[in-house]
């Protein structure tokens, strides 16, 4: 679950270009035209992501605790049954 939670930061890439006229170029163009707001979109994007993550982690733990308890209770029953006398 550690990779869902370091996937659930989104990070921002920057344009790239053989060309560094053009690159930056376009990086003044996205300063301009989007990053002012995309910025906040990004921020709620990872404050869900971050919370959804944390969730899913939570739900794993509570399953795999179930598990163990499955395990342990078939075990005790399977004990239980060998000792019950048979008709």
């Amino acid at each position: 679950m550690k990779t869902l939670q370091r996937m659930a930061v989104i990070e921002e890439h920057e344009f790239d270009s053989q060309i560094p006229l053009v690159a930056r170029l376009r990086t003044l163009w996205n300063n301009v035209a989007a990053r002012w707001y995309v910025q906040g979109m990004f921020q709620q994007q990872i404050a869900f992501n971050q919370a959804v993550a944390q969730i899913l982690s939570e739900q794993e733990e509570r399953i795999v605790a179930q598990d163990r308890e499955l395990v342990a209770l078939t075990r005790r029953l399977a004990a239980l049954q060998q000792q019950a006398p048979r008709p």
